[in-house]
């Protein structure tokens, strides 16, 4: 329940944030220690964690979490969306709403479209990232991996990065994909089974 003992531990005066935009500052979760700049705007139940900067004129939509990262200037963060573990996103991205990014870095103008799930990966200024994208970033080793998605590219929807894996600038890689080896510059990637047609139904 929320009680007076879990008040403490937020703040609960949208004056701390002067010229930032709750939607319901009493049902917003910002640790003492946020970092949030003017022009703002904040929906409800949205948390903000201590160890977090959010830039001006950044838009977080409701029940997203921010953990341990920055939220770069004129940024739209989707509901229900999860960034943590020192993630950066260098300003003007967009990351769709139940989307995950940890320990990631995405370049000006880069996004990831609805559940994204990105991690360990630096996503290039420009690229495009469509719905329901993965990184498998862990082995059955218990190692994590490093991608690195170049400028300016374009992925389809429903598309996995093994890692590691490099994807280099203007490629595009196509819906359906499972990706494993290094694309490479202004190259059109596939990695899917062929589509096979076996004729009409009998009809009765």
């Amino acid at each position: 329940m929320y009680n007076n003992h879990m008040k403490s531990k937020w703040i609960a005066d949208s004056s701390v944030y002067p010229g930032v935009i709750f939607e319901d500052i009493t049902h917003t979760f910002i640790e003492p220690g946020a970092k949030i700049e003017p022009g703002c705007y904040i929906e409800v139940l949205v948390r903000i964690d201590s160890k977090s900067t959010i830039k001006e004129n950044t838009k977080i939509f409701q029940g997203s979490i921010i953990k341990e990262s920055v939220i770069g200037a004129e940024s739209i963060i989707g509901q229900y969306t999860l960034i943590r573990n020192n993630t950066i996103l260098l300003g003007k991205n967009v990351i769709g709403p139940q989307s995950e990014i940890s320990d990631s870095t995405f370049h000006e103008g880069a996004s990831a479209y609805h559940k994204a799930f990105v991690s360990n990966s630096s996503i290039g200024e420009g690229t495009q990232i469509g719905a329901s994208f993965i990184t498998a970033n862990s082995w059955h080793d218990g190692n994590k991996y490093d991608s690195t998605i170049g400028e300016n590219v374009k992925i389809g929807v429903n598309v996995t990065l093994v890692a590691p894996v490099n994807i280099e600038r203007n490629s595009i890689i196509a819906a359906g994909s499972t990706i494993t080896d290094e694309v490479k510059e202004n190259e059109i990637a596939f990695a899917r089974a062929r589509q096979v047609n076996k004729g009409a139904k009998n009809e009765k």
